[in-house]
């Protein structure tokens, strides 16, 4: 993977800070400056992301384009891969996380007597 200049995190930090409207406007004009290089580009693109895909675990067909908006960004942003609190893939993790520890039987005694015991005066 290309790591980026400085200057060109700054670029991609102010064209994810543009309304969506406007990113799909500039899009185009790169596009438009050389279609056969962008599609080539695409094409290779979606390759690599395919395999970084693989290599984290994830089947890039089967994500949803939200799901492939944070992978992505998670890449160049170098963030963790810890899902977002409250996203679907959050909430699967933290299922198994539950699953994976032994159901407990007793309740907690938290009565008064239980926590302080003959240590009151």
């Amino acid at each position: 993977m290309v790591a980026l200049t400085k200057q060109e995190k700054e670029v991609v930090d102010r064209f994810e800070q543009l309304p969506p409207e406007r990113q799909r406007y500039l899009m185009l004009l790169m596009f438009r400056s050389d279609p056969e290089r962008w599609r080539k580009h695409q094409t290779e693109g979606e390759q690599q992301l395919r395999e970084l895909a693989a290599d984290h675990g994830r089947d890039w067909d089967k994500l949803s384009d939200e799901q492939r908006q944070d992978f992505v960004n998670r890449l160049l942003h170098q963030t963790s891969d810890i899902p977002k609190p409250g996203s679907s893939e959050w909430l699967k993790a933290f299922d198994a996380w539950v699953s994976s520890h032994p159901a407990r039987q007793c309740i907690a005694d938290d009565s008064r007597d239980a926590i302080y015991g003959d240590e009151r005066d």
